[in-house]
């Protein structure tokens, strides 16, 4: 349960809410009940406008009154501290007075209260005449939520009790789903695979899924609401901050090309009760915490590698030698056969047209087009086996279908030698590798378990080795490249 809070002194608020004013108002602004604190002023609409000091509730030049007084408000000079009133008067030579507030209780007030208003029409023009009286008023106290949580809320002790009011409402949760292996949360999920510059979402589809409210099948408890900054940010936005929260899914397009790890920050936004209907634990929800999550963005720049069909279709250092031009792009192509380099072209966008051209004297007889064999870096991490087999630090570029025994090649256990032999392999934990079907006799040489890693992320494989030789334990950790 989170709450909001409410809270009034004890003594010196008002019945009604008011407005106060901290900082020049119009007469004609001004209704009965308002408050003219300090940083007032009065901008009258005519030199005959004039205001009425209470004699029980006023001092002038510090000294109580025996009746109401009254001053033209073209004589006023200054405002002060306790929203003092300084008028210059008519006298030979002039003077000045100060009209100062006096609460209920007899006291120094520093605020008027202004309890009358009258217009007049005179056959000098209009006159506005207000009544005020002195009283002390004591600014509402502020009550807020600490930033980014519904469940704290803090504020000022003033000098004087306090009565705190808590409404509590429900925080907004994310639904649930019942799988085979229990409940699942759906709070927003990071998408994989990502490219920079497309309209590819950051969010996987079907998570950050609100719950119903109450037992409605249609309203929610709220809006989903999204934020993406630099990975490195350790600090929401603020809810109020202007074009940064968003209830549309995220995607990769604002990121650069280069690809990038984002953060993206969420929270639900409590729904209100709906209009005319009194608010419940059933249809109105505060704001959830503010949560993240990280998202590799991967880049958008890819590799075309021309693959010569003969002596002359490429020259390794000079491009335009060869019989084949290559240009990037639609209606604007743009000829990048110079930035050939070693039969590479690199930096060709996801979806950019690519054109082949035979030169002068030259034709197609067939294209082909394949995609390259992706290829991952293998770090490996640790080893639980009774030797020192060297550095176990050492990076090593394995393509996506390898073997076991190459994996133990790169760490320093060789399956080449019979002492080295595999008895078994087994997956003890992680979901970026496959192991297929084993070939050969286990323990003997020349037995084999296909490995194929089918993303980045880390697994650790068990490898039993024939009964002269520990079992290893090899964590390894997966990047693409």
């Amino acid at each position: 349960m989170t709450l909001a809070l409410l809270l009034t002194a004890v003594t010196g608020a008002w019945a009604t809410d008011p407005k106060v004013y901290t900082e020049p108002v119009a007469m004609s602004q001004l209704q009965v009940g308002d408050i003219l604190a300090t940083g007032f002023s009065l901008t009258p609409a005519s030199y005959l406008d004039v205001i009425y000091f209470d004699a029980n509730r006023s001092k002038q030049d510090d000294s109580p009154m025996d009746s109401q007084w009254g001053v033209s408000l073209s004589y006023i000079k200054s405002y002060g501290e306790n929203a003092a009133m300084t008028f210059t008067t008519e006298s030979d030579p002039p003077s000045d007075l100060t009209a100062t507030p006096v609460d209920a209780n007899g006291n120094d007030g520093n605020a008027w209260v202004v309890t009358s208003i009258t217009n007049n029409k005179t056959p000098m023009g209009d006159v506005c005449v207000i009544y005020v009286s002195g009283t002390y008023y004591e600014p509402p106290i502020t009550v807020e939520p600490v930033s980014g949580k519904t469940n704290e809320w803090t504020f000022t002790q003033p000098g004087s009790d306090v009565v705190l009011t808590p409404i509590y409402a429900k925080a907004a949760e994310f639904a649930t789903e019942s799988t085979s292996s229990g409940v699942t949360l759906l709070a927003p999920a990071a998408a994989e695979g990502v490219i920079a510059g497309t309209d590819a979402p950051l969010i996987v589809e079907g998570t950050g899924i609100v719950a119903f409210a109450g037992t409605s099948n249609e309203d929610t408890q709220g809006t989903v609401m999204y934020a993406v900054t630099a990975a490195t940010a350790t600090k929401a936005p603020e809810l109020d901050a202007a074009d940064t929260w968003s209830a549309d899914v995220p995607t990769a397009e604002d990121v650069a090309d280069d690809g990038a790890e984002v953060k993206v920050w969420y929270y639900i936004q409590g729904a209100d009760a709906p209009q005319g209907v009194a608010a419940t634990l059933d249809n109105t929800f505060n704001n959830s915490d503010i949560a993240s999550l990280n998202v590799t963005v991967l880049s958008n720049k890819f590799d075309l590698t021309l693959k010569a069909a003969n002596a002359n279709t490429i020259d390794a250092t000079d491009a335009s030698k060869g019989t084949v031009s290559v240009k990037v792009g639609d209606a604007a192509a743009v000829d990048k056969t110079e930035d050939i380099t070693n039969g590479k072209l690199t930096g060709i966008k996801m979806g950019s047209e690519v054109k082949l051209n035979a030169k002068q004297g030259y034709k197609f007889r067939k294209v082909e087009v394949k995609k390259k064999e992706k290829t991952y870096t293998i770090t490996p991490r640790n080893m639980s086996v009774s030797y020192d087999y060297g550095n176990l630090t050492n990076e090593a570029t394995l393509p996506y279908n390898t073997t076991t025994s190459e994996l133990m090649k790169k760490v320093g256990l060789s399956s080449v030698n019979n002492s080295y032999n595999i008895q078994s392999v087994s997956l003890t934990s992680g979901s970026n590798v496959t192991l297929g079907t084993p070939t050969g006799t286990p323990g003997q040489r020349g037995y084999e378990v296909p490995l194929t890693i089918t993303g980045e992320g880390e697994f650790v494989l068990t490898v039993g080795r024939t009964s002269n030789n520990d079992d290893a334990t090899i964590k390894v950790i997966v990047r693409a490249n």
